[in-house]
């Protein structure tokens, strides 16, 4: 039997030479502001080799950690999904720099292990809808939307800062 994937990923950039403090201020608000109105219910905060000290999953949510393959893992699940929980996770660096995703459910065991299988290089392939930025802060990334065409309008019809 052939088995075919279809892997999708939206990516939002944000040009390095509009970046100021009003523009990032912005920018980061219009993407907490995005991913409240798309919580459809419990969000997951994702982080793998997270750093007890500064991981802001252990303050939002409730965390819960694990190993798994050898790598060890936070998920930390924000049940009600509130904006200023929002605002702050995508305000860290941890999020902004793509240490740590948000995934637009709650985990059960399968879905972790599928996004701890492909962390490292083909996290598009886990087959789980989430939240990521780029190392730079300057991509937001929507991976396995449900709907592509909807997401991609919903997307275009917002108000970026540029």
């Amino acid at each position: 039997m052939i088995l075919i994937n279809q892997y999708q990923i939206l990516e939002v950039y944000f040009p390095r030479e509009s970046l100021n403090k009003e523009t990032w201020s912005f920018w980061t608000k219009t993407i907490s502001t995005l991913l409240f109105q798309l919580s459809k219910g419990p969000m997951s905060i994702f982080t793998v080799n997270p750093d007890k000290s500064r991981s802001i999953g252990y303050e939002l949510g409730i965390a819960t950690e694990g190993k798994l393959h050898s790598k060890k893992y936070l998920n930390s699940i924000l049940n009600p999904v509130i904006q200023q929980d929002l605002d702050l996770l995508v305000d860290t660096d941890e999020f902004y720099l793509g240490h740590t995703i948000l995934v637009n459910s709650d985990l059960n065991e399968s879905k972790i292990e599928n996004i701890i299988i492909c962390w490292s290089h083909n996290l598009f392939k886990s087959e789980v809808e989430f939240f990521k930025m780029d190392s730079d802060g300057l991509c937001f990334y929507w991976y396995n939307p449900k709907n592509i065409e909807e997401a991609k309008r919903y997307l275009t019809g917002l108000q970026w800062p540029i």
